[in-house]
């Protein structure tokens, strides 16, 4: 793990210290996740996702991501995004875009890397389709 997170950080500075250098590798190419772990009741939830008066890491995430594009306009640069939402809970894989699909597989590649399979991954060209998958 890169840091632990303790309950004097606020969303603000979870997001500027771990999550933004996280997003600008993306935007350059490298594969990136972000993974809250820990027992029930400790904030995962609201962590990730916020709430109306603390924004979470989803949403700044999505701002953060269409901002960098935005910026990119113009150039050569094409971007083509893809969403998947997972949760994994007591050794249980879950789709949290397809409602249906639970206990998922946990696969290991040729190249020795690792993918949920058959986990939904469509393709998005708004933070408004983001938001809209995320309901």
């Amino acid at each position: 793990f890169d840091a632990t997170i303790n309950n004097t950080s606020s969303q603000a500075d979870i997001f500027s210290m771990y999550i933004t250098p996280m997003i600008e590798s993306v935007m350059a190419g490298f594969n990136s996740t972000i993974f809250a772990y820990g027992q029930s009741g400790s904030g995962k939830t609201y962590t990730m996702t916020g709430t109306i008066d603390s924004t979470g890491v989803i949403p700044r995430s999505f701002d953060c991501i269409f901002n960098h594009i935005t910026e990119c306009s113009g150039s050569s640069t094409h971007f083509n995004l893809y969403c998947s939402y997972l949760e994994l809970y007591n050794g249980q894989a879950r789709d949290l875009l397809e409602k249906s699909m639970s206990n998922l597989k946990i696969k290991e590649s040729k190249d020795k890397t690792f993918f949920v399979q058959d986990l939904s991954q469509p393709q998005v060209k708004f933070k408004q389709d983001l938001l809209r998958l995320m309901d």
